[in-house]
């Protein structure tokens, strides 16, 4: 469990740095992660200013399920991690 989250991390800290440098070299992203048995859900909220928001590595992906819902002011990707070839996330 502790490998995915780190990888998550990782992902994350990307996309954070992708919306950065796509509005301000000052702005700083706020995002939570969370993971559970079968899925990882990572909550960023967005600006005003932020229009495209995808995963480092998952911008192609056509399933809905790796794309994100938009709730008000909050981004949420829910991707899970029992079915690898859904988004190419998993647990070890």
């Amino acid at each position: 469990m502790r490998l995915y989250q780190i990888f998550w991390i990782y992902l994350v800290h990307q996309l954070v740095a992708c919306c950065a440098s796509a509005s301000s070299s000052n702005v700083k992203v706020q995002h939570k992660v969370r993971c559970n048995q079968d899925s990882m859900i990572v909550e960023i909220r967005r600006t005003d200013d932020i229009n495209h928001i995808y995963l480092e590595g998952l911008k192609y992906f056509t399933d809905v399920a790796c794309q994100p819902t938009f709730v008000d002011h909050q981004v949420v990707f829910k991707l899970s991690l029992t079915n690898f070839y859904q988004c190419g996330v998993t647990a070890t």
